[in-house]
């Protein structure tokens, strides 16, 4: 038989004694005391539901636990992660959900607890600074800049390659008042360079691409002259042009001597002289100066003088002009600009039946203008004798003949007999009288 003792509440714990007793035929008998502790379950653990930057992490925490009770940690499946009292969560980028239970070495595992770490969204990324390549003279100082315009921009960073690597300088220069970070570098190097900057951005991040800023030395012009040769000729009637090259920021030219008299700064520059150019040119590096380029210049012949010519029909013409001068000499074509020959007259290679033009030109060192001129054939007259006749034998008779000239008039007649007896025959102009006829057949023209 079993009976309650005294009940005693102390904690979280409930002391009970427990007492017992036994009958048989011989009587009674009483147990000693029996204590018996009977602890609570443990209760769900206290939590809080951080909210923590992007890419951060956090350590969670709970209340509750005494004595021997501690927590277990699970993750947003409840899939059991550790046993401790606090859970450091690593670096985060997006919310994440947690599980927390407390844990009693007697009396087992309390309801598990949701934990939610709000993550913020990641900030804006950092831009890449701005820049401009830069040039100096060899060995100058050369000062590269770099801009930021946004105000999150806390640092430029420079290097010498384009990932990886330390920072060669850093810099901090701010202007408040138009938010916009500028850093500079300078050098002095002899051989094209190329830096690299970034931008730190007050989220902690840094520009993720450098932006690449080149430094080229810069160095006398190189100079030169087009056309270039030696020498060159030219014609008053058909100038060149001598063109220095070479980046510079301003020519002059020279005559005969290099170090002589400045004739011109234009460039390019039309020479009007026989002589020996020189150009020189300057930039902000120093000076260079060309080779010599020797120029013949000579006066273009003028136009020669000519008249149109008149040939008899199916006959050659000799070509002839006038005006040429020293030495000077014709060039002759044909109404094609064909090349005929050269020489004081020209001569047609085949006998002309129809009119035709020519041209031609002076020439001594240079060639001078063609000019077009005509030779004219004088074409052949159209003559008729008029119709056959027969006619009764008489002591005289007339024949009538006519003619016609396509570029002029008829100046005489010829009358011909080219078949026939004797007869007399009295021409004039364009009739024919014949007398002393004698019987038979006669062929006049």
């Amino acid at each position: 038989m079993e009976k309650d003792g005294i009940l005693l509440g102390e904690m979280n714990m409930l002391l009970l004694k427990k007492y017992v007793t036994g009958t048989n035929a011989c009587g009674v008998s009483q147990s000693p005391a029996i204590p018996v502790t009977i602890n609570p379950s443990p209760t769900t653990p206290g939590t809080t539901s951080p909210t923590i930057a992007y890419n951060t992490g956090t350590t969670l925490t709970a209340s509750g636990a005494t004595g021997s009770n501690t927590y277990n940690w699970y993750n947003a499946s409840q899939t059991y992660i550790t046993q401790a009292a606090s859970y450091a969560t690593g670096n985060l980028t997006s919310t994440t959900s947690y599980y927390i239970s407390m844990i009693s070495p007697s009396c087992g595992e309390s309801a598990k607890t949701l934990i939610t770490v709000t993550v913020n969204p990641p900030p804006p990324p950092c831009p890449a600074p701005s820049a401009t390549d830069a040039s100096a003279c060899a060995g100058a100082s050369v000062t590269l800049s770099a801009t930021s315009v946004n105000s999150s921009v806390t640092q430029h960073y420079w290097y010498t390659q384009a990932s990886g690597g330390s920072g060669i300088t850093t810099s901090t220069q701010y202007s408040p008042t138009s938010g916009v970070w500028i850093s500079t570098l300078t050098t002095n190097l002899s051989v094209a360079t190329a830096y690299y900057v970034s931008a730190y951005c007050n989220t902690g991040l840094t520009s993720t691409t450098r932006t690449p800023v080149t430094y080229t030395p810069a160095a006398p012009p190189s100079i030169g002259i087009t056309p270039s040769g030696n020498p060159t000729s030219v014609c008053s009637a058909s100038p060149i042009t001598l063109t220095g090259t070479g980046s510079s920021t301003g020519y002059a030219w020279k005559l005969n001597s290099s170090t002589g008299t400045v004739i011109s700064t234009l460039n390019p520059y039309t020479p009007t002289q026989t002589g020996t150019y020189y150009v020189t040119a300057l930039n902000s590096c120093g000076v260079s100066q060309s080779p010599a380029i020797p120029v013949t210049y000579t006066i273009t012949p003028l136009a020669p003088i000519v008249s149109t010519l008149l040939v008899h029909y199916n006959t050659t013409a000799v070509l002839t002009a006038s005006g040429a001068t020293g030495g000077e000499t014709y060039k002759w074509y044909d109404a094609n600009d064909g090349y005929l020959g050269q020489g004081t007259t020209y001569t047609t290679l085949n006998s002309l039946t129809q009119n035709a033009t020519y041209k031609v030109s002076k020439f001594a060192t240079c060639e001078g203008p063609r000019v077009t001129f005509s030779v004219v054939v004088n074409q052949l007259p159209v003559t008729d004798a008029g119709l056959d006749q027969s006619i009764s034998l008489r002591n005289s008779y007339t024949l009538w003949g006519n003619g016609a000239d396509t570029d002029g008039t008829v100046a005489t007649y010829t009358w011909t007999k080219t078949s026939g007896g004797a007869v007399t025959m009295t021409p004039n102009y364009n009739t024919l009288t014949l007398t002393n006829i004698l019987a038979g057949s006669y062929v006049f023209r």
